[in-house]
């Protein structure tokens, strides 16, 4: 998620920093007697455990937002044979003599040293601790919003293509360099009849064979399914999906990306989307682009002006077209999502500038001051300032990431040219 933190979901730094946390309790269950030493090691215990719990709570809201990657290896933690860990060492602490004194101590005199010596407060937050770990797990086992398949799909085929399909991608074209020209059509409509029926077979609302039509939250609730402990068919969709794009792309074949809606939906539902778009290309794009222009004078360095026309262009031409245009053609949420993707980029580094100076530049675009009172347009600037918090572009994770992506492919293209000349 990038939202106002970075979240690690990495299976092995979080055993890693729970068995840490396990040996710390279990050594000083064991060595520490004396009591004054043992209340100092609680002190230790307690900061440990709050670090540790606060971090779940990280990821039990980005589980919110999001889905890990498999690659990230979450959804492999033992959680059963953590839980059991946790629960014997936590009840070999509790018959500790010096612990439970401890705790009597603090809570018959209410001793702030002994409070300060933090093992009435390790009492209170190990638990807490367990209540998120519980959490995340019913987090985990019942995922319930279609958007978050949709992201998790895009996720998943991005990671994929970046790390595994360069080399599918190779062997596809020294087999297609293999078939003569006249033949290569045809073998590409072969391959595309294949794929289809493949993903068929996968999952039936998968796909539109007819109207070559793919809906990225069955694709994306499927692959969930096989990202515990199927690793082949897991793989397997990923390749068939791509190898499907690819192939059409080849002959030049229409291949349309659904997010939540029906696949087998009719023309009419495919027409709507495509008028939807349309229609924020004719009548919002260009507020959006000159909003954004307006803050050129902050360009980072190796950007040029037009990457601030060609991001709003491109994502209207994007798999995410849709969704954008529903934001931008609403009056209530064209400018909020038109901050969002200022602020993205301000905290990309493609704009380096504080908030409020942003503001000031693209205000004028999005609001008649001059039919404004000093005070109405003091509080219009500061809702604007507030659209480009972390709070709220941790709001919109699919353009963020979109946006992200986008901009490193802009440096590397201009990194590219640089080198070439």
């Amino acid at each position: 998620m990038k939202g106002s933190e970075q979240i690690e979901w990495s299976c092995d730094v979080l055993e890693k920093r729970l068995n840490g946390f396990v040996e710390l309790m279990t050594a000083c269950h064991r060595h520490v007697k004396n009591e004054s030493a043992f209340l100092y090691a609680c002190n230790a215990l307690y900061i440990e455990v709050n670090d540790i719990k606060e971090m779940f709570i990280s990821l039990e809201q980005a589980l919110k937002e999001k889905l890990p990657l498999r690659s990230d290896g979450f959804r492999f933690i033992d959680w059963k044979n953590l839980f059991s860990i946790l629960d014997s060492c936590y009840g070999c602490f509790r018959d500790n003599k010096v612990y439970m004194e401890a705790l009597e101590r603090s809570t018959e005199e209410k001793d702030e040293l002994l409070l300060k010596g933090n093992a009435m407060l390790f009492n209170v937050s190990f638990p807490q601790l367990m209540n998120v770990l519980i959490s995340i797990v019913k987090l985990l086992d019942d995922v319930d919003e279609p958007q978050l398949y949709v992201d998790y799909w895009r996720r998943e085929i991005e990671h994929y293509t970046l790390t595994e399909w360069t080399k599918q991608q190779e062997k596809i074209r020294h087999k297609i360099q293999s078939k003569t020209q006249l033949k290569r059509e045809e073998f590409c409509n072969k391959k595309i009849d294949e794929v289809t029926s493949l993903l068929k077979q996968m999952a039936e609302d998968c796909i539109n064979t007819k109207e070559l039509r793919i809906c990225e939250e069955a694709l994306g609730r499927l692959l969930w399914s096989y990202g515990l402990d199927d690793e082949e068919n897991f793989n397997k969709l990923l390749f068939n999906a791509n190898s499907l794009k690819h192939y059409c792309g080849l002959v030049n074949k229409s291949l349309t990306v659904i997010g939540v809606e029906n696949c087998d939906g009719d023309d009419d539902e495919v027409r709507e989307r495509e008028q939807e778009i349309e229609k924020a290309k004719q009548n919002v794009l260009q507020i959006a682009i000159k909003a954004t222009q307006t803050c050129r004078i902050h360009l980072a360095d190796g950007f040029e002006e037009d990457f601030l026309t060609s991001v709003w262009d491109d994502i209207l031409d994007s798999d995410l077209a849709y969704d954008m245009a529903l934001k931008l053609n609403k009056s209530a949420g064209r400018n909020l999502i038109i901050c969002q993707v200022i602020g993205i980029m301000a905290k990309e580094g493609v704009l380096q500038a504080k908030s409020a100076e942003l503001v000031e530049c693209f205000f004028s675009v999005l609001f008649d001051s001059r039919k404004l009172s000093k005070a109405e347009k003091a509080k219009k600037k500061k809702t604007c300032g507030s659209n480009m918090t972390p709070t709220k572009l941790s709001a919109v994770p699919n353009v963020q990431n979109w946006i992200h992506i986008y901009i490193e492919q802009y440096r590397n293209n201009t990194a590219s040219e640089t080198r070439n000349t």
